[in-house]
Order: C-alpha cells, then sequence, then structure tokens
C-alpha cells in the first residue's frame, strides 16, 4: 500500500499516465492499494538545490557563462526544432556520462565529431533539466522530510514561493487531491523538521500540515541506483520521450 506521486520528466499525457498506473503499477506483486498525485505546478525541484559551498566570485562566473550562452545571436546557437530519435538518444548518453567528448559520441554512434556536436547543441538547444547529485550522506543535511500539505488555493503561489526560498527546499510541487502541496527537504536534524512546520504555521496561519515522513533511505535517484550511505552502486537507465513498458516487457 502507499501513494504514487506521477509526473514524467518528458510530461506525459493523461493516456500514458492512465496505463502507467492502472495497467503496469496495479500488475506489481504486492501492491495493494494506489493513490496518485498529479504535479500540477513545479515551484522548485532538485536541481535548483544548492549546496552554498561555492563563493561568489566561483557563482557569477557560472552564471556569467549562462548569460554569454543566452545572449548568443540567433543564428549562432541551434534551434530547438523538433524532438527527433537523435535528440532522445544523445540525451539518453548525456544522462548517464554528461561530460563525454563530442568526438567519443561520435565513435558510439558511428556519426563525424560534427555530426555528433549538432546533436549535442540540438540537445541543448531544448534546455534541459541539469542537475548534478551527491551522496546525502556527505552533503551536511543527513536528514530528508516530506510533507503534505493543505494551503488554501489563494494562498497557494504565496506559500510555495517562500517555501521555495529556503536553502533547505528540494522540491515544491502544486498537487492534485486534497492536500494540494508537496515539499521535500534536506535538514541537519530531525528536529529541523518541527522548527520548519512551525515557521511555516505561524507565517500562514490557513495552512494544514496534514501529513509529514522522514525518509529512512532512498533506493534510487535519477536512474541511479543507491547504497545506504547514498552512493551509486548501478543505473537504470533513463529513456527520453519512450512509451512505458508493460509488465514483464524488456
Amino acid at each position: 500500500m502507499g501513494d504514487h506521486g506521477a509526473q514524467h520528466p518528458s510530461g506525459i499525457g493523461a493516456e500514458a499516465l492512465s496505463r502507467y498506473v492502472l495497467e503496469r503499477l496495479s500488475q506489481v506483486d504486492g501492491i495493494r492499494h494506489l493513490r496518485t498525485r498529479v504535479v500540477m505546478s513545479s515551484y522548485r525541484e532538485g536541481s535548483r538545490w544548492r549546496l552554498g559551498v561555492l563563493d561568489p566570485a566561483a557563482v557569477a562566473d557560472l552564471g556569467s557563462a549562462l548569460s554569454r550562452r543566452r545572449r548568443e545571436p540567433a543564428a549562432d546557437r541551434a534551434s530547438p526544432g523538433p524532438l527527433t530519435a537523435h535528440i532522445n538518444t544523445v540525451a539518453e548518453v548525456l544522462a548517464v556520462e554528461p561530460p563525454i567528448t563530442s568526438r567519443e559520441l561520435a565513435r558510439r554512434l558511428e556519426v563525424s565529431p560534427a555530426t555528433a556536436q549538432r546533436r549535442i547543441d540540438a540537445t541543448l538547444a531544448r534546455q534541459p533539466m541539469l542537475r548534478c547529485e551527491l551522496a546525502r550522506s556527505l552533503s551536511g543535511y543527513p536528514v530528508s522530510a516530506n510533507f503534505l500539505v493543505h494551503c488554501p488555493p489563494d494562498d497557494l503561489d504565496a506559500v510555495c514561493a517562500a517555501l521555495g526560498r529556503l536553502p533547505e527546499a528540494r522540491a515544491v510541487l502544486g498537487i492534485s487531491g486534497s492536500e494540494n502541496l508537496y515539499f521535500a527537504a534536506w535538514l541537519h536534524t530531525r528536529a529541523d523538521a518541527q522548527r520548519l512546520e512551525s515557521w511555516l504555521s505561524r507565517k500562514f496561519p490557513g495552512v494544514r500540515i496534514a501529513d509529514r515522513s522522514i525518509v529512512l533511505r532512498v533506493i534510487k535517484l535519477c536512474g541511479e541506483l543507491l547504497d545506504a550511505d547514498g552512493y551509486s552502486v548501478g543505473r537504470v537507465p533513463l529513456h527520453i520521450n519512450r512509451p512505458l513498458a508493460a509488465p514483464g516487457s524488456a
């Protein structure tokens, strides 16, 4: 028995989501009940979380590099264009090996280095989510907490904006259901979860925290299989924009 929060990175439609929940998850041995909460809006997700170890100069350098890329003349940038099979393939390779060179990618795909670079440019032109993760045991935030919150609809934007500004915030999502806000945080101690709840109740009296939980262990994150300390011990490839497989299929 358990809740299943549903959001696919490529933004799957209702039909594909229905097939996944009703035809795939429901057939898994041991699952007796499913409750699906669909993500309606994303205010903050894990790629925007910061460890806070870079000094201001280093942060500025990264920001300048991104700004220069955005200021390039349109003729010098690859157009996003359609989501092709080539882009899917490159995205799946980059998800596993972000530092791969165009020459090495060309060797794997059996194309010229120039073609490989064009495909990389076409993939990055779609502004994919770039996310760097680390073992939580090394982060200084050893406690992971999840909260389900009922928020008055008129206050949802303000509450989510306030939560999203917290350095502990890993995810702030508007969701379907009677609890319309999901909030995930990395904390220094378990007691910080109670302090966070108190702060939220004082700042927004109309908010009610319906449920909270402490994560004992994460098995998989962004396609990486993790050991008890949060280190990667294997990988489940992230397939971009491919049909969801039926139970038992390869």
